[in-house]
């Protein structure tokens, strides 16, 4: 498998909320001893499952003569989140449908191991497009890290809750010349957190495409879903109202009806602890040896 780290500056074009972001360039940005998209890129090259890498960022901020065990391809960042991945895909001129590992590159305390977990629990699937989650038990000794939005999701009739995997794995046939495809991806990757399509709603320049593509009845329950994950947050995660939500399986095959969407679970929990404010560098930086 290989895998794309997408490591350029933050726009106001992409399709989700933030919080006050850190200044500059993520992958560039110095923390502890070293850039912080070297230690997502270090990750992947101790991963057995890894064979090539494709960083997208601003490669000007790179330092020249670096070299390293696997293939390693720098692109420079052209746009937006959409933009920089589909020009890592075409940088790894792929000639078949094989699945490709997106991550973030503010994930500094990724290791070898939870790339090895996350694509395992991915060949379980093969799908399309593959969601991990962080069940909140590991984070022990890490909550308000970065990390303070649980979600809950029903298997087996059992209420489990979950952090986000700050990636995804894709295959990316078709992807590159149909933007509808690429709008698939884009959505569901932003409603990993299983808040399906209430996030977009603030964005009204993607609301004709959430109309058009789930319709009246799909908002309304994007909305119930994301008031019922609300109501049982609040309840301190009760287990007793599990019935309140659609089955894994379920809220699996509502994201997507043409592609095989599947979400996935990792012990993992620095798949979820990710840099996003000033106040979340210096929270890492505690941990970083």
């Amino acid at each position: 498998m290989d895998a794309i780290i997408l490591g350029g500056d933050h726009t106001n074009e992409e399709l989700y909320d933030t919080k006050e972001k850190v200044k500059g360039n993520k992958f560039s940005l110095f923390l502890k001893n070293k850039c912080m998209g070297m230690y997502v890129l270090d990750s992947l090259l101790n991963s057995d499952y890894i064979d090539k890498v494709v960083v997208v960022t601003d490669t000007t901020k790179l330092k020249q003569g670096l070299r390293f065990k696997k293939n390693v391809i720098f692109v420079h960042q052209v746009g937006n989140l959409t933009q920089n991945f589909l020009e890592g895909v075409r940088a790894l001129k792929l000639k078949d449908n094989v699945p490709i590992l997106v991550l973030a590159s503010d994930l500094p305390l990724l290791k070898g191991e939870a790339i090895n977990d996350l694509v395992k629990e991915y060949y379980k699937y093969n799908s399309d497009i593959f969601l991990g989650l962080v069940p909140y038990e590991n984070f022990k000794g890490l909550l308000g890290i970065c990390v303070t939005n649980f979600q809950p999701i029903r298997v087996n009739k059992k209420l489990i809750y979950a952090e986000k995997v700050n990636g995804l794995i894709v295959k990316p046939k078709h992807i590159i010349n149909n933007n509808k495809v690429i709008e698939i991806v884009q959505l569901i990757y932003e409603n990993r957190e299983l808040e399906s399509v209430r996030r977009q709603l603030r964005n009204f320049k993607f609301f004709p495409y959430i109309l058009k593509n789930f319709g009246i009845f799909g908002i309304i329950q994007a909305t119930y879903l994301y008031l019922v994950s609300r109501f049982l947050v609040l309840l301190n995660k009760n287990r007793n109202f599990y019935w309140l939500l659609p089955e894994k399986e379920n809220f699996e095959n509502r994201l997507s009806k043409k592609y095989k969407v599947n979400i996935g679970f990792v012990n993992c929990p620095e798949f979820s602890i990710d840099c996003d404010t000033e106040e979340d560098k210096k929270n890492i930086e505690r941990i970083l040896r």
